[in-house]
């Protein structure tokens, strides 16, 4: 294409991928339009400027058109022809849960199968798997921006979490600690019916104070509750990221213990 070039940083993905566009812009040329188009719906998705010369988009359900052209920097509508590219959904071989799911005190992904224990669980996995626990197989509900997927917006319209762009603890792909896990499955439990355990004073801990005030009920619960331990004697390490494999034997704890309890 003339002006310069792109990159995307997937050609297949299953829907909710987020998916970066780079830009590589020659010199004396700027960018002077870019688009991206689901090609089942034909609606026009957001995309995110996280710097100058890389945007992003969440991939839905359906193929994705990306049209972009560049323009001298001095001259708009220059009249060169925009460059096409499509981005596709990953075929999934058969129906089942969104994307993360529980199983065995494991976690899989729906097409790569278990995820290795000592991989750390991000935020959006977590969310996955607690919609998946609710027997939830689609369609999570009004959808809250286009950064959402259905286990996003369920979470946020449950208030599993109290704003899914203003809360802290909110952030793509970012490793979920033990105390927004603690508080996110104190919120699940909520969700579920599931009867509050008796809570434990943290003051006693070393560490308190770096345990997040949105999250010390969570986190108190869980500690009383049996799902979670202190890391030592006088520490909780509110801060440490969670395994795919703790939370497996988080989630096993809470299903036999809590759920099966209530």
């Amino acid at each position: 294409m003339y002006g310069g070039s792109y990159d995307v940083s997937h050609t297949i993905a299953v829907p909710g991928t987020r998916v970066a566009i780079e830009l590589d812009p020659w010199s004396g040329y700027e960018l002077d339009w870019l688009s991206a188009v689901n090609l089942d719906t034909g609606r026009e998705l957001t995309l995110h400027e996280r710097y100058w010369d890389e945007y992003t988009f969440t991939m839905p359900y359906g193929d994705v058109e990306i049209e972009l052209f560049f323009a001298e920097e001095y001259v708009r509508g220059s009249g060169y022809y925009p460059s096409y590219g499509v981005v596709s959904e990953a075929p999934v071989q058969q129906a089942g849960p969104y994307v993360w799911y529980y199983k065995d005190r494991h976690i899989y992904h729906i097409t790569d199968g278990m995820v290795a224990d000592h991989t750390p669980i991000t935020r959006d996995m977590f969310l996955s798997v607690l919609y998946n626990l609710s027997g939830n197989t689609g369609g999570g509900g009004k959808t809250i921006g286009s950064e959402t997927n259905d286990a996003q917006a369920w979470a946020t319209n449950e208030r599993l979490i109290p704003d899914i762009y203003a809360s802290g603890l909110w952030g793509l792909d970012k490793p979920l600690s033990r105390d927004q896990t603690a508080m996110l499955l104190f919120r699940y439990a909520g969700y579920r019916g599931f009867a509050a355990a008796p809570e434990l004073n943290l003051t006693r801990y070393a560490d308190y104070s770096r345990v997040r005030p949105i999250a010390r009920n969570g986190l108190s619960w869980a500690l009383s509750a049996g799902l979670m331990t202190n890391t030592a004697p006088n520490r909780l390490s509110p801060q440490d990221a969670v395994t795919c494999g703790q939370a497996g034997d988080l989630l096993f704890r809470f299903q036999t213990g809590v759920a099966k309890v209530w």
